[in-house]
């Protein structure tokens, strides 16, 4: 597997504003932050996914990004502090922490809809046989 951007950084092939290092993860400023503050929370094993993540790995990436979280609640001005979990862009499991505002909120709210009582009935249906 190609080393990630995030390998490279655990590497310091790349340079970074490391802000919590240890032998599982890293936690870094991102490069393109929604606020200041932003922040990711890596794990230092390449694994595409958070969900591929092993128990243990996965609960000290989330520990972790409560921790910054509440670091951030404590830095910012914004009115809340979102954590987001993409699976998009680079494929290195990794968790966003970042101070947000309403106003950023409101894209993702505008298209949510609701849902008729009968298609949530059938998706939970599904859902239940997995």
């Amino acid at each position: 597997m190609q080393d990630s951007v995030f390998t490279k950084i655990i590497k310091r092939e790349i340079p970074a504003e490391i802000l919590e290092e240890n032998d599982e993860l890293i936690v870094i400023l991102s490069i393109g932050p929604l606020n200041p503050g932003h922040v990711l929370v890596i794990s230092k094993e390449q694994i595409e996914s958070v969900w591929d993540l092993s128990e243990p790995l996965y609960q000290t990436v989330m520990r972790t990004s409560s921790e910054w979280a509440k670091k951030l609640e404590k830095y910012t001005d914004k009115p809340k502090v979102g954590m987001f979990v993409m699976g998009f862009g680079v494929p290195h499991a990794h968790v966003h922490i970042a101070p947000i505002t309403e106003q950023q909120m409101e894209p993702l709210e505008k298209d949510i809809q609701s849902a008729k009582p009968e298609t949530l009935a059938n998706v939970a249906e599904q859902l239940r046989k997995l």
